[in-house]
C-alpha cells in the first residue's frame, strides 16, 4: 500500500544532498529529459564533464544533446561522458555541470519544482534508506519516503 502525502514537501528537493549524490532512481532518469526540453537548459549554455574536481571535456547544449568540442559533433550526455573517458560511470547527469556549477542532475530536479506528479511517477523506493514498503509520496517532486524518514527530513 502506498500512502500519498497531503503536504507539499518542498524540502524533498533539499534532501537529495543528504541522500548521497551517487543514488539515481528510475524516476530521476525520467526527470533528466527536462534539461533538454524547450523550457529547460537554453541552447548554447556551456557544459563540462568533471572527474575528481578536474574539467575533462567542454561542450555546449544544442537541441536534445551536447555539442562536443573534442569531435565537433552533437552527442548524447552518455556519449559526452564516454568522450571524457568515463563511460564506465554511466551517470553523466551527475558529472556534467553548467558553467555556473550546477550539475545536469541538480538542474533536472530544479526544473521539476512546481510540477504536479502523478502517483505512478514517484519513486518506488525511499529516498533516505532505498527500501520499499509503505511510502509517502511527495506531491512536488518524484521522491518517496517512509513515514519516519519523511518527518525526520522536515
Amino acid at each position: 500500500m502506498i500512502l500519498k502525502s497531503s503536504n507539499s514537501a518542498s524540502k524533498c528537493i533539499s534532501s537529495q544532498s543528504k541522500s548521497g549524490q551517487g543514488k539515481i532512481t528510475r524516476k530521476d532518469l525520467r526527470l533528466h529529459k527536462l534539461v533538454f526540453e524547450e523550457d529547460g537548459l537554453p541552447d548554447g549554455t556551456e557544459v563540462a564533464y568533471y572527474a575528481r574536481g578536474q574539467k575533462l571535456l567542454v561542450g555546449y547544449k544544442k537541441g536534445f544533446g551536447i555539442f562536443c568540442r573534442c569531435c565537433n559533433s552533437e552527442v548524447s550526455p552518455s556519449q559526452f561522458e564516454a568522450h571524457a573517458g568515463w563511460a564506465s560511470r554511466r551517470k553523466p547527469y551527475l558529472y556534467i555541470y553548467t558553467s555556473n556549477g550546477v550539475s545536469l542532475h541538480e538542474l533536472s530536479i530544479s526544473l521539476s519544482k512546481g510540477r504536479k506528479f502523478h502517483a505512478n511517477f514517484n519513486d518506488d523506493l525511499c529516498t533516505i534508506c532505498a527500501d520499499g514498503g509503505d511510502l509517502l509520496l511527495c506531491d512536488g517532486c518524484p521522491r518517496a519516503f517512509h513515514r519516519g524518514d519523511f518527518f525526520a527530513v522536515l
